[in-house]
């Protein structure tokens, strides 16, 4: 898999290393009310998460980690974030897409992972068309989700379970997703936007 990816014309999705903490503090910073800082980042990222940055020719415009867990064998979305005057250009959506072209391409087919899961601030209206948009389906509403900053708050939990098939449309792989898999939905993270 290439370290530099092309998408969407003159953006990119680069692999997320340290020399990317700062610079996704600092979109976490400009784009949401709560955000993670430098240090929260890197703890999550010399964990067991992985990330990648989406950058224009010229700066990083987003960002998204994401958690592993091949027990459950589903992935967790930590935190999906694009600077507020590059939203709805189809960025995200590009971030998702890569989260699911790397289940299909490689540990789909050993069958390591099954679904992607995404809790959202049940606020974030915008998130939630988001993530619905894009084939999510929401599994309920999960209350006091959010600690990480002292205060409770309900999120909504949006899952997305993958059957893979491949249909040819524009030149693109689709993949198609049911809403049949919710296992292992209770460890998750949040998404904001």
């Amino acid at each position: 898999m290439p370290k530099v990816r092309p998408v969407l014309g003159h953006y990119f999705i680069k692999y997320m290393s340290a020399n990317y903490y700062d610079i996704a503090a600092q979109i976490e910073c400009d784009s949401c009310e709560k955000f993670y800082s430098k240090d929260d980042i890197a703890s999550l990222m010399n964990g067991s998460a992985r990330g990648v940055i989406i950058s224009d020719i010229k700066y990083p415009v987003g960002y998204m980690m994401w958690h592993p867990n091949r027990e459950r064998r589903m992935i967790s979305v930590i935190n999906l974030v694009i600077r507020k005057d590059y939203r709805n250009k189809g960025l995200g959506t590009e971030l998702l897409n890569h989260l699911t072209g790397r289940m299909r391409k490689s540990d789909y087919r050993k069958g390591t992972f099954r679904s992607v899961l995404c809790p959202i601030r049940e606020r974030n209206k915008a998130g939630r068309g988001f993530l619905t948009k894009f084939g999510f389906n929401c599994s309920g509403l999960l209350r006091s989700h959010h600690n990480e900053y002292g205060e409770s708050e309900d999120a909504f939990n949006f899952y997305l379970t993958a059957y893979m098939s491949k249909t040819r449309k524009d030149n693109h792989v689709k993949e198609n997703f049911s809403s049949s898999d919710q296992s292992g939905i209770s460890k998750c993270f949040s998404i904001r936007r």
